[in-house]
């Protein structure tokens, strides 16, 4: 009985396996595309950010007591803004039919 470290006839080829990484990875893309380029920016600048605070001696954790601090933040501004008030975001629309519907 071969054991899973074994090469045998019914073996994926690296090729093959290369192959059916991509098309997953082109499958997921075509589906969640928005979602996929948010998290590779927000894992991007969080890498990046953390690199920056290393050459200043500082500790990598500071990235998540910047994140809770700017959430606190966020949250302060949507709790002090009025309903027909733009929405704080930029997008040009009224706070109630942008980041306000989360609010009632």
């Amino acid at each position: 009985m071969p054991y899973g470290g074994e090469v045998t006839d019914r073996s994926v080829t690296a090729q093959q396996y290369g192959q059916f990484l991509i098309d997953v990875f082109e499958e997921w893309v075509r589906h969640n595309i928005a979602e996929v380029y948010v998290q590779m920016f927000d894992v991007a600048l969080a890498n990046w950010y953390m690199v920056h605070l290393l050459r200043q001696n500082r500790a990598p954790s500071e990235v998540m007591r910047l994140y809770a601090t700017r959430d606190q933040e966020w949250q302060a501004l949507l709790a002090k803004t009025g309903r027909n008030n733009p929405c704080p975001c930029g997008s040009g629309k009224k706070f109630k039919h942008c980041h306000g519907r989360d609010q009632s």
